[in-house]
């Protein structure tokens, strides 16, 4: 018993720290950290995504930004690695400045923008009518969607796998969900339509 309560307890430690880490590494994105490595992880990325926004918003590649072949940390002078394994820097949004430019930064938040827009308008519909288990379809794939956004404002999300197909995926069901409301919807229309009764 003292044995299992032992393990149970390192374990427990482990979990504390690993909040307070999670704590100071959401911090440390607002305010200067005195931790020196994340401060100096987060000084590296600052001065990298406004190189990016140099060259894009007010530089050469403002229309096409630098392609999807290149290594942008080597081709923007800011490879830490002997290896040359980075390639990007960590956030989605920013990378899709630097590979396609202004447009197609603006094309990405519009098209973000508006799939969020939907679905909580879907959901706020499906609220009013009291279709409960659309109204929590609709809040799932929001708040998962909505999480996957975050994330990849930190890290490489979208390049990998492990992101980069859930994220697409979730997407893709989310545009399902949508057009199955909206003929949900137009079918009980129509449904009310046939019922109600003919004015002379």
């Amino acid at each position: 018993m003292a044995r299992y309560t032992c393990d149970w307890a390192r374990k427990l430690n482990r979990f504390t720290i690993s909040v307070g880490q999670v704590i100071d590494n959401a911090t440390s994105v607002v305010f200067a950290s005195q931790d020196t490595a994340l401060q100096g992880t987060k000084d590296f990325r600052l001065q990298w995504w406004g190189t990016i926004a140099n060259y894009t918003i007010g530089g050469p590649y403002f229309w096409t930004g630098k392609g999807f072949g290149i290594n942008l940390a080597d081709d923007d002078g800011f490879q830490p690695n002997a290896d040359h394994s980075l390639r990007a820097p960590h956030n989605a949004h920013v990378e899709i400045l630097a590979r396609m430019g202004v447009p197609g930064l603006v094309l990405w938040v519009l098209l973000q923008v508006a799939f969020g827009a939907a679905l909580l308008r879907a959901g706020l519909a499906a609220g009013r009518v009291g279709a409960a288990e659309w109204t929590a379809r609709f809040a799932w794939v929001f708040v998962y969607w909505l999480a996957m956004i975050v994330n990849m404002s930190f890290d490489p999300y979208l390049e990998g796998p492990q992101g980069g197909i859930w994220f697409w995926a979730i997407f893709g069901f989310g545009l399902v969900l949508l057009e199955a409301w909206r003929r949900t919807e137009a079918d009980a229309g129509a449904r009310m339509r046939a019922i109600a009764p003919v004015h002379g």
